[in-house]
């Protein structure tokens, strides 16, 4: 089995500005036919805004815009013959507030993938 890990930054994430993000995207996500993607988010990554239920706040994390473009991204090259993972790591519940802002919003990443 071959393999390449292709990581991006946040220094590589953040200068990128949102009107050219999906073209960032769309030059920097390839992948072939025949191999394994997956999209692996770590909840420290995203800006406390939107995420306090993590052990390490970021309060300049990523944005929401730039979690969704990507992940809009990754769902729109899946082909039905590729196999496809995706993974959602460092949430902690019992870090969130009352309201579980954090969980909310990664549930609504996962229906975006799941629909």
């Amino acid at each position: 089995i071959k393999g390449i890990m292709k990581v991006f930054s946040f220094q590589d994430i953040q200068s990128v500005n949102q009107d050219n993000f999906f073209n960032w995207c769309q030059q920097n996500l390839l992948w072939e036919k025949d191999e394994w993607v997956v999209f692996s988010l770590d909840c420290d990554a995203l800006n406390s805004s939107i995420m306090e239920g993590v052990s390490a706040v970021n309060p300049n994390g990523l944005s929401s815009w730039q979690v969704e473009t990507i992940l809009s991204y990754y769902l729109s090259k899946i082909s039905s013959q590729q196999r496809a993972v995706i993974g959602l790591y460092e949430y902690n519940p019992i870090f969130d507030n009352l309201n579980q802002k954090g969980s909310r919003y990664l549930a609504s990443l996962l229906l975006q993938a799941l629909s």
